[in-house]
């Protein structure tokens, strides 16, 4: 039985119902308010959101497999003018999750629209993409996820879809939050999706709520730490150092002698 459902039947809470407010001080100030909030038996719509209410949206049917999570059904995607074609139509809302991860197949086709707006670059874990003006937002497209039986149209703006990551050398890079998994076969709205929505998860109408989240954009004026620096341009240097030391290594040994050289071997008398 669910911790929440559990709390209710004991009446300790008043609607079998919790509400999660996810603030963007990860990213920026670190004294930012609200503060993020997890509410047992209810939630406060004044407190955490810009909307008077909440867009219900059905969880898929207790017959269904992914039923066991908090999974909604998502009929198709669009980033900018281009509408993506889904290889799944299950999405689960996870706390558990940073990023946005979804199926090989339909990350790439998100990355490939991307990259065509600006220049972007793999490193060790994720793409890396040129954000050097104050106006970077502006270039990319916004990414539309439909969501459940009433087709309800949730958008998360380049704010959201990307951490920035401000660096005085190069005025910026965008971490892409949106990941694929060769294992997966459903998508999984993480904290990138939830810093956007402050979200009401109903266990008796079997309905997930989404509000406009109070914090929904992210201030990008800050110090990065030294991990940031790591992770965006510290590791993939590492990376194409070590590759050049290997391959030159390697290569080392395989340098042919020069025309005319003497390459017998030479023994020294006793």
């Amino acid at each position: 039985m669910p911790m929440v459902q559990m709390l209710y039947e004991q009446g300790l809470i008043e609607a079998p119902v919790f509400s999660i407010f996810l603030n963007n001080n990860e990213f920026t100030d670190r004294q930012a308010v609200p503060v993020s909030a997890l509410l047992l038996g209810g939630y406060e719509l004044d407190n955490y959101s810009h909307g008077s209410d909440f867009t219900y949206i059905p969880l898929v049917a207790a017959s269904d497999p992914s039923s066991i999570f908090w999974s909604v059904s998502m009929t198709q995607i669009a980033i900018g003018e281009v509408a993506i074609e889904l290889s799944s139509t299950h999405a689960i809302l996870d706390t558990g999750s940073s990023y946005i991860l979804a199926p090989s197949f339909d990350s790439y086709r998100i990355l490939d629209v991307i990259k065509r707006v600006n220049s972007c670059a793999e490193d060790l874990v994720n793409f890396v993409c040129k954000c050097d003006s104050e106006t970077w937002a502006d270039f990319y497209p916004v990414l539309v996820l439909v969501l459940g039986p009433e087709k309800t149209k949730v958008r998360l703006n380049p704010q959201d879809y990307f951490f920035r990551v401000i660096v005085r050398q190069t005025n910026g890079a965008c971490q892409l939050l949106i990941d694929s998994d060769p294992n997966l076969d459903y998508w999984v709205l993480g904290a990138a999706f939830l810093r956007k929505y402050y979200v009401l998860f109903d266990l008796e109408r079997r309905v997930i709520g989404l509000a406009p989240s109070v914090l929904s954009v992210i201030v990008e004026n800050y110090d990065p730490s030294w991990r940031e620096w790591m992770h965006v341009f510290v590791l993939p240097i590492i990376g194409v150092v070590l590759f050049l030391g290997a391959y030159i290594w390697m290569e080392g040994p395989c340098r042919k002698v020069p025309h005319g050289a003497d390459d017998s071997i030479q023994v020294n008398p006793a």
